[in-house]
């Protein structure tokens, strides 16, 4: 069976209707006939041993020949977001507003900034223009800055990259997300168009991007055909009863697409968790929930630092009024991990600090290694709080600065904190 011009119709309605000026039915007709050849070219041929109906089987072509399209869109946003430096959306300490990039500032922008004035602005501003500073901590070479002033700044702002550049709304939002309906935003606003090779091939193919956008479009589908032209083999067919398999994954894929949540967050490689951690439970206010496997009140030092200290801040907030639960893992007697072994002298240790804390169920493994602070902030990734599991392993754990995901994670230690028994005095 083979992708039908009456399938490609149905895709070429939705991409005109998508655009403020709808294709005419010869722009339409043009950019049919063009994916009509590309699936033919993407997927030559199926073998029909499963019991698929066609629209079943035409639905697979035609998902095969879209990520084909959007794997090209994908590759073609890489560059221009390397040449933008688009590393992600800074946010201040709070997490409720954008930070301040104190190179591209304005005047007035950097007079608001926490710890600074008309004439510390200014001097800064200057300071900035004039030398080629590379981290911010060298702004306390300028007269009256000091490490207070920096830490004011640093909650507010930071050092953006001198980058110059030429974008747009439209462009921008490609580079986030270079789908197809996002590239047809950047045809319809812009006279933009797909090009593939040096400068001579851009000359040689400017005068199309003059066109309409279901031109430009086409000439996107005609480059992408010419590669995959190339490049076909028998193998490129497939085999129905996988592509079912393929293409129920793919289907879930998108589910779980839709209910992503963006989140901003940094990666905390070996030691590195440990002053990330600490600052998340100095900062709580309301409440810090901990589930992990492994747990000790060990010492360090000030370039290796065991867990004592996270110990501590959780002590200390629960003493400023921050409600504080952990759960620890015990396991059964016969098995190897000794967790209860481990994590019961710090039980004992949290408990008379004002630490409510519970065992996981023996018969099950809590092999979680999660932190939720406030409902707002999450620590999530494979460290214990053990001197090794911070010193001695190789472990990541990630940030985010999420309410979604944070209340999230909450209400699953909520779940999980409700079915287990408190601990005896």
């Amino acid at each position: 069976m083979k992708f039908t011009e009456e399938k490609a119709r149905e895709l070429v309605e939705r991409w005109s209707t998508s655009c403020k000026i709808a294709w005419s039915a010869q722009e339409q007709n043009e950019v049919g006939a063009v994916l009509v050849r590309l699936a033919d070219v993407v997927t030559p041929h199926v073998v029909r041993d499963a019991n698929l109906s066609d629209s079943r089987v035409l639905e697979i072509l035609a998902r095969r020949t879209l990520n084909v399209i959007e794997e090209v869109l994908l590759k073609t946003a890489v560059p221009l977001r390397q040449a933008y430096d688009l590393d992600g959306v800074r946010f201040q300490q709070d997490g409720a507003h954008h930070a301040v990039g104190l190179r591209s500032a304005t005047r007035d922008e950097l007079v608001d900034l926490p710890g600074l004035g008309e004439k510390s602005a200014a001097q800064l501003a200057h300071y900035l223009s004039s030398r080629p500073v590379s981290i911010i901590e060298e702004i306390v070479e300028i007269d009256g800055f000091g490490a207070k002033r920096l830490a004011l700044l640093r909650k507010s702002a930071y050092l953006d990259p001198p980058t110059r550049m030429l974008l747009s709304p439209t462009v921008y939002r490609f580079v986030i997300n270079p789908t197809i309906s996002s590239f047809l935003s950047v045809l319809e606003n812009s006279d933009l168009g797909f090009a593939f090779g040096d400068e001579t091939a851009f000359v040689r193919r400017m005068p199309q991007w003059q066109a309409s956008v279901a031109s430009r479009f086409c000439a996107l589908l005609n480059t992408i055909f010419e590669h995959r032209s190339r490049i076909a083999t028998i193998a490129d067919g497939i085999v129905a009863s996988e592509a079912e398999q393929w293409l129920r994954r793919y289907e879930k894929y998108l589910g779980y697409l839709e209910r992503l949540t963006e989140a901003r967050g940094i990666v905390l490689r070996d030691s590195q968790y440990y002053e990330g951690a600490h600052k998340i439970l100095t900062e709580a206010t309301q409440e810090l929930s901990l589930m992990v496997f492994l747990a000790t009140a060990a010492s360090g030092s000030a370039d290796r630092p065991g867990p004592l200290g996270l110990i501590e801040a959780l002590e200390a907030a629960a003493a400023r009024g921050v409600r504080v639960r952990v759960i620890l893992d015990r396991d059964d007697p016969s098995k190897p991990y000794k967790s209860y072994l481990i994590n019961k002298s710090l039980a004992t240790r949290l408990r008379s600090g004002n630490v409510d804390v519970r065992f996981d169920a023996q018969d099950t493994l809590l092999h979680s290694k999660v932190l939720v602070a406030d409902r707002r902030v999450v620590v999530v990734g494979s460290h214990n709080w053990t001197y090794a599991g911070m010193n001695a392993t190789h472990d990541l754990s990630l940030v985010l600065q999420s309410e979604v995901i944070a209340t999230d994670f909450a209400n699953k230690f909520e779940s999980l904190w409700s079915s287990l028994p408190p601990l005896g005095k």
